[in-house]
């Protein structure tokens, strides 16, 4: 088994795994960021979507079809970085300043 060279490749964003933690990790930075009316959830799944889009188009292989079904598979990231983000408040490792802005 080999060491990775970076942590992300557009090959590693392009799968569930890779998505939801690149997701994860910049919503967590820039939530406090975005205006109070978009909902964190819907900020997530844009974010998702658009790093999906991103990884097929850096493949080659980005075509309508693709940014259709990234939708959907947006929001299964953006669920999956929820997730990620409910186990690390319930061990501890997130402390929330405002309750109304969670992942």
């Amino acid at each position: 088994m080999s060491i990775p060279a970076s942590f992300f490749s557009w090959e590693v964003l392009a799968t569930l795994a890779g998505a939801s933690s690149a997701v994860f990790l910049v919503v967590s930075l820039t939530k406090d960021l975005i205006p109070p009316v978009i909902p964190v959830r819907i900020y997530a799944w844009i974010l998702a979507w658009a790093i999906l889009s991103t990884a097929a188009l850096a493949s080659g292989n980005l075509t309508a079809p693709v940014l259709v079904i990234n939708l959907l598979n947006g929001g299964i990231v953006a669920l999956a970085a929820m997730g990620e983000y409910e186990v690390a408040k319930a061990y501890g490792l997130i402390r929330t300043q405002r309750t109304d802005r969670v992942v």
